[in-house]
């Protein structure tokens, strides 16, 4: 249930966060707050979204969120149904394959940290994300150019 501990210290980040709610810690300098909470022995809080608001805040945190929901956005507008059937017998598998790789990150982000610690997940992150917004323009081009 505590997710091997993860858990467990998630109250005395949270102290930490509300210490400078608005605008954090700052990045990298947020661990230091939590030194002062008594988690000085851990590298991570294990979580991406609170480390994110500890060390940058809810300002930080909107923008996270707002990555993430454009990246959602983009690759939701380039799905498989949009374009014609043989377009989208090639598209699939990739389309899926983004899809679970965005999911998995995203779940992942929950336990441990992803993408807001220079974490190796982020490349997979900005790859989705770039993957996307590029394939949305295409078939949006494509579109226009049929009409």
């Amino acid at each position: 249930l505590s997710m091997s501990g993860r858990t467990e210290f998630w109250p005395q980040v949270w102290e930490a966060f509300m210490e400078s709610p608005i605008i954090g810690h700052g990045y990298y300098a947020g661990h230091r707050a939590l030194t002062l909470t008594g988690l000085a022995t851990v590298s991570s809080v294990d979580n991406t979204y609170l480390e994110v608001l500890v060390d940058l805040g809810t300002l930080g945190l909107a923008i996270l969120l707002m990555a993430l929901t454009f990246s959602c956005l983009s690759l939701y507008s380039c799905r498989p149904y949009v374009t014609d059937p043989k377009t989208a017998e090639y598209w699939r598998p990739t389309w899926l394959l983004m899809i679970g790789c965005l999911m998995l990150v995203g779940i992942r982000s929950f336990t441990g940290p992803t993408f807001q610690v220079l974490h190796p997940n982020l490349l997979i992150f900005l790859a989705i994300s770039v993957c996307g917004a590029s394939a949305s323009r295409i078939i949006s081009h494509s579109e226009q150019g049929r009409a």
